[in-house]
């Protein structure tokens, strides 16, 4: 049989190809074989070696892809805290870098609560109250100085010659805001330049100085029966509110207080418009990936913005403040928040741009929901088709739960997964569990907007 003689090309062909295709060189000599051997061996590491980068280069680029992400829901849902939640657990370093910046903050939030309670025992006074005492008129007096305090607070997150950009102050609510989140926090970068947080603190000589020297006085208004009395009466209810600090005073008010991750969560500074937010992960398989997440405004002024953020986005989280069914929005006196957020999430669901985006609820605030019903406030007076159910945390937390779910049900464009989670975000330990799945829901919306999946 005539076997035909390879020719001079083929004969240089690589020793991997020759072996791929079975040609492997007759009358070879052991030493032609093992040097072969060696040949392949090599030609294989480096096939493999560009496998492996390119499948690098691909989980790089499938990591690098944006991941859009929308927070939604009213004012003081506790949107701007789930964005620290996220960081917290993704981009822990940067959060940390933002001590400084909520301390000041923070301190801001305590002052705001004292002021709120010195305003309405002041009205008190006018008014003859007969629990107004001369021991509440004497804490009135000194704690005068914490009005200095908290204007040079305010004018350290919002410089003066800034404020026409930054600065704002709500008539509704005497809350101080500002327009960029990421404004404060770079005019905090600037003006500490390269220190620490620890020379930050050991030089912070102002509010800080004076906060310590009135923290007892604080303590004692805050502590007085009386002044308790008043603000019952008022029903005013400070605990309920974000950033409520007064319970720390001691610690908050020392001069070398440093935040910790859970005062920072609870730290409250308004913003108002549409605020974007870059968290570089920092671990996990999805480390070096940026999340681009928007907070937009909840007010009913702002919401006609939302629409156009909807382009593109892998995931929202929507929040839903459930302890807010006894309270009415600040825009509007008739309508009850609780009722608000349903129709908002009505709205969302509704969305045909939205129709292939994970939507992901959060019915928050059941710290505070649990402790209202506890008190006895009845959520069948305020939400009439609740009816005479057990008014219990449970029993009312299932009811909108499946209110909500049924929403999602009745008007998503088509079928979809619901994500409903009860939550208190300020509670970094219950929220791991929370945070993990949402992160889930997050890279697989990311690897269906990739085609990945």
């Amino acid at each position: 049989m005539f076997t035909p003689r390879p020719s001079q090309g083929a004969a240089a062909e690589d020793p991997l190809t020759r072996a791929l295709n079975g040609l492997i060189p007759p009358n070879e000599s052991p030493a032609e074989r093992e040097q072969r051997l060696a040949l392949e061996a090599n030609a294989r590491m480096i096939s493999d070696a560009i496998d492996e980068k390119l499948k690098i280069e691909r989980q790089e680029r499938r990591n690098k892809k944006i991941v859009k992400i929308l927070l939604l829901g009213q004012s003081e849902s506790g949107k701007s805290t789930t964005l620290k939640v996220l960081q917290l657990y993704y981009a822990p370093q940067s959060l940390r870098q933002e001590a400084f910046a909520w301390r000041t903050v923070i301190h801001l939030n305590l002052l705001r609560s004292i002021q709120l309670v010195m305003d309405a025992l002041s009205q008190a006074n006018r008014e003859n109250a007969p629990s107004f005492t001369d021991d509440l008129r004497r804490l009135l007096i000194k704690l005068s100085p914490l009005k200095q305090a908290e204007e040079l607070l305010r004018m350290r997150i919002s410089p003066p010659q800034e404020e026409g950009d930054s600065q704002l102050v709500l008539p509704e609510a005497s809350e101080f805001s500002v327009r960029s989140a990421s404004g404060w926090k770079q005019a905090f970068n600037k003006m500490r330049g390269n220190s620490s947080s620890k020379d930050d603190i050991r030089f912070d000589t102002g509010p800080a100085s004076i906060l310590e020297a009135c923290s007892e006085d604080m303590t004692a208004l805050w502590t007085s029966p009386a002044a308790r009395q008043i603000l019952k009466q008022r029903r005013i209810r400070l605990e309920e509110s974000s950033g409520f600090f007064l319970d720390d005073i001691d610690r908050i008010a020392k001069k070398d207080y440093e935040p910790t991750d859970e005062d920072i969560l609870r730290a409250r500074l308004r913003t108002v418009g549409v605020q974007e937010h870059k968290i570089s992960l920092e671990l996990g398989p999805e480390k070096g990936q940026d999340w681009y997440i928007y907070d937009v405004g909840g007010s009913r002024s702002q919401r006609s913005a939302w629409e156009s953020f909807f382009d593109d986005v892998n995931a929202i989280i929507f929040l839903a403040p459930l302890s807010s069914f006894d309270q009415s929005l600040a825009e509007d006196k008739r309508v009850n928040r609780v009722e608000d957020s349903l129709l908002l999430w009505k709205s969302i669901c509704s969305s045909k741009l939205l129709a292939k985006v994970e939507l992901i609820l959060f019915l928050n605030k059941c710290d505070i929901l649990a402790k209202k019903l506890e008190s006895g406030i009845r959520l069948a007076k305020f939400v009439p088709s609740f009816k005479d159910h057990p008014n219990n945390v449970e029993t009312v937390t299932k009811y909108f739960r499946a209110k909500f779910k049924a929403i999602q049900k009745e008007y998503s464009p088509s079928p979809r997964m619901f994500y409903g989670h009860l939550t208190s975000v300020v509670d970094a330990r219950s929220t791991a569990l929370i945070v993990a799945n949402v992160h889930e829901v997050i890279v697989k919306a990311n690897l269906h907007s990739a085609n990945v999946l």
